[in-house]
């Protein structure tokens, strides 16, 4: 599991999650976005692009995100699969889903 971020000029964070955010890896992922998370953050996007895989750990560490970046999160790009996942546990109607990057980033 990889995560790389950046800012933009109008404040909005991007975050780009790669590999499988599960049990083993969800600690270490809770740990780095949380440090990446910014205070005046306008929004906190996920690129969630080339996230394989997640697990019920692996949600909750959205969940946790979702609540530290006071819902200001959008996820986008998910994969078929991982979309299914958040579906089937019900949060889509907590995490804001998008179909890409630029959707996301023009949502209020």
């Amino acid at each position: 599991m990889q995560i790389t971020h950046r800012s933009e000029a109008d404040q909005t964070l991007i975050l780009e999650i790669e590999g499988r955010l599960d049990t083993l890896t969800s600690p270490e992922a809770l740990t780095q976005l949380k440090n990446h998370l910014q205070p005046g953050a306008s929004k906190v996007l996920l690129d969630a692009s080339r996230l394989d895989y997640i697990s019920s750990a692996g949600l909750r560490v959205l969940l946790q995100i979702n609540r530290d970046a006071q819902g200001k999160l959008r996820v986008a790009n998910l994969t078929p699969f991982c979309r299914e996942i958040l579906e089937v546990a019900g949060l889509t109607s907590v995490i804001q889903i998008f179909p890409d990057l630029e959707s996301a980033r023009r949502s209020e």
